[in-house]
Parts: C-alpha cells; structure tokens; sequence
C-alpha cells in the first residue's frame, strides 16, 4: 500500500482504504474503481493523497520516483493546501507539485 499524490491518480486505480474529506464524509469506499470524474470530485475537496494498493500503483515502478512519496503526513497536507486550487492533472502543476515536494523534503532532510 503507498499513498500517493492526487496528481498521479489515475482513472481505474482502487483505493485500499476509504477517501474522505477533511470532515470526515466519505466520498468514496476502499475498492471502489476510480474515473475521470471522481478524480476531479477529490480535487474539489482539495484531497492531496489517497492510498493505493501497491499492486494497483503505476507509480511504484522504478521509472517513477517523486519526493512526495518521503513526505510524512503532515508536509503532504501543507502540499495539497498549496495546491488546492490548482488543476493537477495539467503537466505543468505536476511538475510544480513535485518541484515543491522537493523543497520541503530538502527542508526536513536539512532540519529547517
């Protein structure tokens, strides 16, 4: 199981464990198949990271490798506040995205 940025969710991968909101509703159930359409719903409610089966994760082959994977919990919702309002399926956000996942591992590596 690994959790991994919204930005990198894809249509067809299965969370491992229910997605909810900040408040805790549920929008969607653990094994439910995600669209196009959900992804965009979990942007809306500023999720930053759902937790995907390893097995179902395209991202945990060796082609991919983003610091947000080595975030802790809490610097993943400072990055998902960042980029709340953002369309994180657009190239260009992604690589921001993992621009600043960067700098705020540097930062913890680094003891700021």
């Amino acid at each position: 199981m690994a959790y991994i940025p919204l930005a990198r969710v894809q249509p067809g991968m299965v969370p491992q464990s229910d997605v909810t909101t900040a408040d805790g509703r549920v929008l969607f159930k653990a094994g439910t198949e995600l669209t196009t359409n959900d992804i965009d719903m979990m942007q809306s409610a500023a999720i930053g990271s759902i937790n995907i089966a390893a097995d179902n994760n395209p991202s945990s082959s060796a082609d991919f490798s983003t610091p947000a994977r080595s975030l802790t919990i809490e610097q993943l919702a400072v990055l998902s506040r960042l980029f709340a309002y953002n369309n994180l399926h657009e190239a260009s956000i992604q690589q921001l995205h993992a621009i600043c996942a960067e700098q705020i591992k540097a930062a913890r590596d680094h003891g700021s």
